[in-house]
């Protein structure tokens, strides 16, 4: 039977429909949600019907989300807040077969004017250095037991491979691969990525000269002597042994936080995404080309990369450098 017939595809639609919201990535599909149910909030507070709005019916919620201070944070949304949530409302009219009712246009200035009436400064991750880094290990190498030996196959993998949180909890055994080089016989890794905000890929990371992430993650391999279908990162029990469990975000952020602390940085302006954000800017310093840290970083827009490189190289060559 011919695959692309209608008859064939009969009962097929529902997986269909699965399939294209599986190509939101976890936490994406969340905000989406939190939007679209904010906005469903709004209209019934109005008695407007969600899926028979206008434009000047989102114009409205906008403006109110805007205005209106949360009731958790006394604070109104931001910017990227609200682009978000318009992002779930369309993804919601889409899904039902709609038009969505936002002018992207009118959007995109609304946010505009909204950053330059508050004055809006966005808030960005704390970037750990390679100096860092060899400062938590230099700590883990006095834990004792399996902990101490987790946590620097943590850090050294999350800098070195430059995960986001999700990717780094989600890693199982099964997903590395150890390989050996054509020239050289140091050990590397690849790392399977499977879920993603930017979809499956694959992370090149290298045996290394000082952090040692490979060498580091198979000390902790060979210790917790953990299965193929088992988390990388676990839980430890109240023995000091892997539970079996993933961690959970809220464990990992505790941990970051405590080891910033403990080599002297602000806890509270380091997070989960000073990994990342330190490993682009540790290689735009070190030289790397834009493309090869996409390789490890697996950004979609290269202007995202150059933004971090506009950073670091601002006071290179400054115009002032000469008199100033």
């Amino acid at each position: 039977m011919n695959i692309f017939e209608p008859a064939s595809f009969a009962g097929g639609g529902g997986a269909a429909e699965g399939m294209v919201k599986f190509a939101l990535a976890d936490s994406t599909r969340k905000v989406y949600e939190l939007g679209w149910r904010k906005y469903r909030e709004f209209c019934a507070r109005h008695g407007l019907q969600p899926l028979a709005g206008s434009r000047r019916t989102v114009e409205w919620f906008i403006w109110e989300m805007a205005n209106r201070p949360s009731s958790s944070t006394g604070r109104a949304l931001s910017p990227v807040s609200i682009g978000a949530y318009c992002c779930g409302i369309s993804n919601a009219y889409m899904e039902a077969g709609l038009a969505p009712p936002i002018d992207r246009r009118w959007l995109r200035r609304f946010l505009q004017g909204l950053n330059r009436r508050r004055d809006f400064a966005p808030k960005q991750a704390f970037p750990l250095s390679d100096r860092h880094i060899l400062a938590m290990l230099r700590l883990c190498s006095g834990g004792k037991g399996l902990r101490g030996r987790r946590d620097a196959a943590l850090i050294a993998v999350f800098f070195a491979a430059a995960l986001r949180r999700s990717e780094l909890l989600a890693l199982k055994v099964r997903d590395l691969r150890f390989v050996y080089p054509p020239e050289g016989d140091a050990l590397n890794l690849f790392l399977h990525i499977r879920r993603s905000k930017t979809g499956p890929g694959r992370v090149p990371v290298p045996w290394g000269r000082r952090i040692l992430p490979v060498m580091r993650l198979r000390a902790w391999l060979g210790a917790a002597r953990l299965r193929a279908e088992e988390y990388v990162f676990q839980s430890l029990d109240a023995a000091g042994a892997p539970s079996g469990l993933p961690m959970t975000r809220y464990e990992l952020s505790r941990l970051v936080r405590d080891y910033a602390g403990r080599i002297g940085l602000d806890p509270a302006a380091v997070t989960t995404r000073s990994f990342r954000v330190g490993f682009v800017t540790v290689a735009v310093v070190n030289g790397a080309s834009i493309f090869k840290i996409m390789e490890v970083t697996r950004h979609r827009n290269p202007s995202t990369v150059m933004e971090y490189v506009r950073q670091v190289g601002a006071f290179r060559n400054h115009a002032g450098g000469g008199f100033l």
